[in-house]
């Protein structure tokens, strides 16, 4: 019910004078309920003579109708009654003709209300998204449980296998042993600078200290030299090397296996450096950050030495001898060792904070200071424990989380030179090399013989996703004609990275996979 007074303000005796609003199904019927005096009862519902205003609502009834109230239904929005300016006033003999109803609006609960034109746009714009956004996580989805990769548009194909910048040094083995003597030189440019013991001893001839015949140093600790050691597959005996700061030591196998050191002491490794200044005879492990190894096996006659503090991972590798993760007494913290087998014992010594994840132990692990964290590795895991010693089935050692079953692993992707499918290729104009002849081959070679691959391991998750996995089934295979090389600038570097994102964005976008070089 609503007051007449709210719809005509300025109407006589505005006390006697209501009207009552009653809602039906279909209709909003408003109707005076109170008579007027006998000089004003003609025409009752002809007294109203308003530009009448009625918003939010769909019809108005005619004019023959509202002899005794005003009905009103819902089929028009914000009509006027009448045609003309001057039909929008209900004509009546009453004082009343010359008041307004102005603003008067019936209106329906929001609850009833039709959404207006607005709203049913946006929502139907709405709608198209989201159905555009599923379309396109649907066909991601597909595209990923695919066995083959994505195709994109069209783009000139890159070179196959790719012009190597001086950071990227293709290595191939050895022949004879003078092949790996001279191949053992070469490689020590890589490594961490040497200082002998009679070089230190003329510059503190007081010294009385037990030193080793040498150390590595921390000499190129913030160098610019950025390098990518790549050895094709085969057999390196013989072969002993410090990995230095920022050097990647990559095998090029489509397994760990494809890629052997042999008959060797060390193979590639790292020390504690700095053994004559900083806690000297022992060293320091503390900074040796910066490099790291993967997709090879090696056999070292003294077990691999690994002794780092972060930004060094292991990864993809075939240990076939211990494991050490330490130097002596030297200090060391932290690391990461993924997708690799270890057919000995790994030794933590005084590590700590160190994860292993997707590692088969052969012989177990020992040592350990504390966070040691084994994640869907496999054969002799330790148990877990906090390194107190309180229970009855734990000593006093490292503290151990294991989590035996991860909810998906995914590996890092890899690059596998394969031989070229023709016997014979040419090599620069006419000469003519033949592929089986290989005795002829520097072990440093540019000879386009072989071609590259790039490896993307899926995703795997459930029993998938323990241990190491090296058969490549899976893989997507990626032709390196789709693979851009991207070899940075060095000019003004302004310049150099506008080049560097104009070449690589250029990639991306004929939908090419990016590899790039140090």
């Amino acid at each position: 019910r609503m007051d007449i007074r709210s719809i005509m303000p300025d109407a006589p005796n505005p006390s006697k004078r209501r009207a009552a609003a009653e809602s039906f199904s279909n209709n909003l019927i408003v109707q005076p309920v109170m008579p007027l005096s006998s000089e004003e009862a003609g025409d009752s519902a002809r007294l109203l003579r308003p530009p009448l205003e009625i918003e939010q609502v769909e019809s108005v009834v005619s004019l023959e109708q509202l002899e005794n109230s005003i009905i009103v239904d819902r089929e028009i929005e914000n009509c006027h009654i009448g045609t003309s300016e001057n039909d929008k006033y209900l004509q009546g003999s009453s004082v009343w003709t010359r008041q307004l109803l102005k603003k008067s609006r019936v209106r329906r609960p929001s609850f009833l209300k039709q959404p207006s034109r607005k709203l049913r746009v946006c929502c139907i714009i709405f709608s198209a998204l989201f159905f555009l956004l599923a379309s396109a996580l649907v066909t991601m989805v597909t595209h990923l449980k695919s066995s083959e990769p994505i195709q994109w548009s069209d783009g000139q194909d890159e070179p196959n296998p790719p012009q190597l910048p001086d950071s990227m040094v293709l290595l191939h083995p050895p022949q004879n042993d003078q092949a790996a003597d001279h191949l053992n030189e070469i490689l020590q440019e890589y490594s961490d600078p040497k200082l002998t013991l009679a070089e230190f001893q003329e510059q503190n001839p007081s010294s009385n200290i037990q030193f080793p015949e040498f150390t590595h140093t921390s000499a190129k600790h913030f160098s610019n030299q950025r390098t990518a050691l790549l050895f094709a597959p085969g057999e390196y005996p013989n072969i002993d090397f410090e990995v230095g700061y920022y050097t990647s030591v990559i095998g090029l196998g489509e397994s760990p296996d494809d890629v052997q050191f042999t008959n060797c002491s060390k193979g590639p490794h790292v020390p504690a450096l700095d053994k004559f200044t900083d806690r000297p005879p022992n060293g320091s492990g503390l900074n040796t950050f910066w490099r790291s190894v993967e997709n090879f096996a090696t056999n070292p006659a003294e077990g691999m030495h690994w002794v780092v503090s972060q930004a060094a991972p292991l990864r993809r590798l075939h240990v076939q001898s211990d494991l050490h993760l330490f130097d002596a007494d030297s200090w060391v913290s932290g690391g990461v060792a993924a997708n690799t087998v270890v057919d000995g014992k790994v030794n933590f010594g005084g590590q700590q904070q160190w994860v292993m994840r997707n590692v088969h132990l052969g012989e177990g692990a020992v040592g350990g200071a504390w966070n040691l964290v084994f994640v869907g590795c496999t054969g002799a895991v330790p148990k877990e424990g906090d390194g107190a010693g309180r229970d009855n089935d734990a000593v006093m050692g490292p503290s151990i989380s294991v989590e035996n079953t991860p909810g998906s692993r995914i590996e890092k992707p890899y690059i596998v030179m394969k031989q070229k499918q023709s016997p014979i290729r040419e090599n620069r104009g006419t000469q003519r090399i033949n592929v089986s002849n290989q005795s002829d081959l520097p072990f440093v070679s540019d000879h386009p013989l072989y071609e590259f691959e790039l490896r993307v391991p899926r995703i795997t998750s459930g029993s998938d996703a323990l241990g190491p996995k090296f058969d490549g089934e899976d893989d997507y295979v990626r032709d390196f004609r789709r693979v851009k090389l991207g070899i940075p600038a060095f000019n003004d570097s302004a310049l150099a990275a506008f080049e560097n994102h104009s070449v690589l964005q250029k990639a991306l976008d004929q939908g090419k996979d990016l590899v790039l070089a140090p």
